[in-house]
């Protein structure tokens, strides 16, 4: 049997907008595929991945003019080595290397900032929610809406200089935007040191 028309020249690609032209059912089946797949990797991905991770991170304590390290998922002010909450978060910054550090800026919270920062620590911790129909997101714990604790953490964001009685001052001010702006190192470049985990 002779075909009507010369196969050999139907799949030569000439280019490619002509392949596409003449493959579209193939070109969209494997186009739907590949997003299958896609979306598959993202669910497992979200699904499996703790919602919390900690890494170290380096905190000083104001009574004793110490650096320590502790996990990231603390939140400042902890209780320090005198059993006041003397321990804050440490922005630790270095021109050369980080054998050479030095303390950039202090950061802490609110009362109200903390509470709302282990809020979203524990709702983060906690099951992904099945509401029905009329029912609270979750039924172990009220509502709390995750934007607004994020906002009320960082409105009651607390900095300072690392020297000794520099007063405290929202992050979110003038002044505190000058305090979490290092100046520029005269020689070399100014990088963030963080504690090996």
């Amino acid at each position: 049997m002779i075909l009507p028309y010369n196969w050999k020249d139907y799949l030569r690609i000439t280019n490619i907008r002509d392949a596409m032209n003449r493959n579209q059912s193939v070109i969209s089946i494997v186009a739907v595929v590949f997003t299958i797949i896609a979306i598959a990797y993202i669910l497992h991905y979200e699904l499996h991945s703790p919602y919390v991770t900690a890494v170290n991170q380096y905190f000083y304590d104001t009574a004793t003019q110490q650096l320590k390290v502790e996990p990231s998922t603390a939140i400042p002010p902890m209780r320090g080595a005198g059993g006041k909450y003397t321990l804050v978060r440490a922005y630790v910054f270095t021109c050369s290397s980080c054998d050479n550090k030095q303390i950039g800026y202090l950061e802490k919270y609110t009362p109200q900032g903390k509470a709302a920062l282990l809020q979203l620590q524990n709702m983060a911790k906690q099951p992904a929610p099945k509401p029905g129909p009329g029912a609270p997101p979750n039924g172990n714990m009220p509502y709390a809406n995750p934007f607004e604790l994020e906002m009320q953490a960082y409105n009651s964001s607390l900095v300072r200089l690392p020297a000794k009685g520099s007063p405290w001052v929202p992050a979110n001010s003038p002044e505190g935007q000058h305090i979490m702006t290092p100046a520029p190192c005269a020689s070399g470049v100014l990088k963030p040191c963080v504690p090996p985990s």
